[in-house]
């Protein structure tokens, strides 16, 4: 098993931060170069990478499907920007995310 590489935490505060501004349709930092790329970029060379383990847990289908859903339908913050778009109130978004969670909880 390979070890993971030591990346100092500045970097993953700032890795954290991109992600975060950028969401899914922006650049994430390449966890091999620390060069910004495309999202799905990263989490498909992520993905294959961390492969073998998923598989040999039995999760790796788990984990295709997952992101194949959220690449299809979006996250939560797509859905909160959308709602934010469409009536322009946090209160909205608030009221949304409430609404969303209670469903997948209860």
């Amino acid at each position: 098993m390979a070890q993971a590489p030591d990346v100092p935490t500045q970097m993953l505060r700032f890795a954290t931060w991109q992600a975060g501004r950028e969401g899914l349709e922006g650049s994430l930092i390449d966890w091999r170069t620390g060069l910004p790329r495309p999202c799905w970029s990263v989490l498909e060379t992520l993905v294959e990478h961390v492969g073998p383990a998923l598989q040999g847990a039995g999760d790796l289908e788990v984990v295709r499907e997952g992101l194949a859903r959220v690449r299809e339908e979006g996250n939560g913050a797509v859905r909160q920007r959308a709602v934010l778009a469409h009536t322009g109130q946090l209160v909205d978004v608030v009221a949304a995310s409430v609404r969303e969670t209670s469903r997948v909880g209860g």
